[in-house]
């Protein structure tokens, strides 16, 4: 398995805008992903509280999340013989500025997985 990551910063401020993650997983890939905020785990969708393939989710309130650390964990499934290139877009919004950044890998091997993992913390 191979692996990326990115920690960041994410501005906030002190009003009640709701912040949204959004996730997007390239090449139609397949993906799983848990999302934890201060530890804490943000539940997605699935039966296991996980998030299946690009998705978003509102963490919450900008003025709530200053200091908290956003952390999430994807895994994508590299299976397809045409690439086995992967990318996963993060995105946030809602804050004083749109945030956005791409992370690109590859599995070398068929049916191999990516892991990305991210961290980042909102602050003032």
């Amino acid at each position: 398995m191979t692996s990326d990551k990115l920690n960041d910063f994410y501005e906030v401020d002190e009003f009640d805008h709701p912040i949204t993650l959004a996730v997007n997983v390239g090449f139609g890939k397949n993906a799983i992903s848990i999302v934890l905020l201060n530890n804490k785990m943000i539940y997605g969708p699935e039966s296991d509280g996980s998030f299946m393939r690009s998705f978003e989710k509102i963490l919450g309130q900008s003025r709530e999340l200053n200091g908290k650390k956003l952390q999430l964990i994807t895994l994508v499934l590299a299976n397809e013989e045409k690439t086995y290139e992967t990318s996963l877009v993060i995105s946030l919004s809602g804050g004083p500025a749109y945030y956005a950044q791409k992370l690109e890998t590859y599995s070398p091997e068929t049916n191999g997985f990516v892991k990305y993992s991210i961290g980042i913390r909102f602050c003032k």
